[in-house]
């Protein structure tokens, strides 16, 4: 069974803008997430907020996704932070310490 696409739903909150992802994050979809994010960095958001509530995975991919978009980010003056990431999606983020450079709302 081919994996399913990612979902992604934008709320905008004054000068925060929210991207609530669902799916699983991986070679095949890591591109989707990061065009999206992207697309909303192009806005200039004061802060981005990735709501990994709905992500029970991330492989490398999407690590590489999220360091990219952390360099986009800093380079506009945006704060980027994770809320929410399900357990196994955090323990990549504390392995890889990504904890140290994002913002994360358990």
């Amino acid at each position: 069974m081919p994996p399913r696409p990612l979902t992604f739903d934008i709320i905008r909150d004054g000068d925060a803008a929210v991207l609530e992802v669902a799916g699983e994050i991986d070679m095949a979809t890591a591109p989707a997430l990061e065009e999206a994010a992207l697309a909303l960095l192009e806005e200039r958001p004061h802060r981005l907020v990735l709501d990994f509530a709905g992500v029970p995975f991330c492989d490398s991919s999407g690590i590489g996704v999220l360091v990219r978009l952390y360099n986009k980010a800093s380079t506009t003056g945006c704060r980027l932070s994770i809320r929410q990431p399900m357990p196994n999606v955090r323990a990549i983020l504390d392995m890889t310490a990504l904890t140290r450079i994002f913002h994360i709302d358990d």
